[in-house]
């Protein structure tokens, strides 16, 4: 062998996806922070060995700069009193190494909630008694704060999902804002989902009132709409089971693209699932799954759809 690899270097051709897998592997291998010169030359090695190596290297390592890349929402100022904890985690993630922090730490730590009144973990949901009388479920990895006054009932939902089951009180509506939008009820049954700056409402029982930009619309119990990043409202329309199946422990999908399935789940993995390609991304998927075993998910996709499933320390790549 010319090019001094040894057989475990040596690319498989099965299905055209081998060397996109060995790729992160190696990537995995380099910024552990333990490879010496010897693996890295092995993995030059590697790479000049064949065009279509190197070009799943460099797929690789895009994918490790996007993974890399822990924001704070914008939203959220970080509190003087609240400082020193801050720098404290900060030092930690630090020296958790180059691997924790490119597809570990984001799943591990919930930025928003280091700053909010209530927050949830990684696959946690929790139950939160207001002192209206009104109940607040957090799904995983979600965050809110609460700030009742004389005239109003606001939370601030800084991230994740959120489930309210509010108590009437005709002088202080209910309000729950989410990024670029809000969502108003005197006493009713809903839930708010935000994405980024956007929000997506769901009406269980009673009406409420969505208001985002110079929109706002009614919505009644059944329905379902929301906004983007810029305030814009979209049609309302019937919301299914698949919706609220969270609060009993469950995901269901029907016909929806792996891209949002995994999305959907996200909160509950430990570790970072990408997805490599677009055509994989578009895969429609079908069932009812456990929350409490992504793993099962996953294997389910693995033998259900034509795809490869690479799994590394934190890291799961589909493509």
């Amino acid at each position: 062998m010319g090019t001094g690899m040894t057989r475990r270097d040596q690319p498989e051709r099965e299905g055209g996806s081998s060397a996109s897998d060995q790729a992160i592997g190696w990537l995995v291998r380099l910024r552990s922070g333990r490879a010496g010169a010897e693996e890295r030359a092995r993995f030059e090695a590697w790479r000049r060995a064949h065009p279509e190596n190197d070009a799943a290297a460099r797929e690789a390592e895009a994918l490790w700069t996007d993974l890399g890349a822990v924001r704070r929402p914008p939203d959220i100022a970080a509190p003087a009193s609240r400082a020193l904890r801050r720098r404290t985690l900060l030092g930690m993630a630090a020296a958790a190494g180059a691997v924790l922090l490119a597809v570990g730490l984001e799943k591990q730590v919930n930025w928003p909630g280091l700053f909010a009144d209530y927050a949830t973990g990684l696959g946690e949901r929790r139950v939160v008694g207001l002192p209206d009388g009104s109940k607040l479920t957090l799904d995983a990895g979600s965050a809110a704060s609460v700030a009742f006054a004389e005239g109003v009932r606001r939370i601030l939902l800084h991230g994740g999902r959120a489930h309210f089951d509010v108590a009437r009180d005709p002088s202080r509506p209910f309000v729950v804002v989410a990024g670029r939008g809000e969502a108003r009820v005197l006493g009713t049954v809903f839930q708010v989902a935000r994405a980024g700056d956007g929000a997506r409402v769901v009406v269980v029982k009673g009406e409420v009132e969505l208001a985002a930009g110079s929109g706002r619309t009614r919505l009644a119990a059944g329905d379902g709409a929301g906004y983007d990043g810029d305030g814009r409202l979209s049609e309302s329309r019937a919301v299914a089971a698949a919706e609220t199946a969270w609060l009993r422990g469950r995901a269901m999908f029907d016909r929806r693209p792996l891209r949002e399935v995994i999305a959907a789940v996200a909160p509950y993995h430990a570790g970072r699932v990408v997805i490599l390609t677009d055509r994989a991304a578009a895969l429609e998927v079908t069932g009812v799954f456990d929350l409490a075993d992504v793993d099962a998910l996953l294997r389910a996709v693995e033998r259900s759809l034509p795809v490869t499933v690479t799994r590394l320390p934190l890291l799961t790549a589909i493509r």
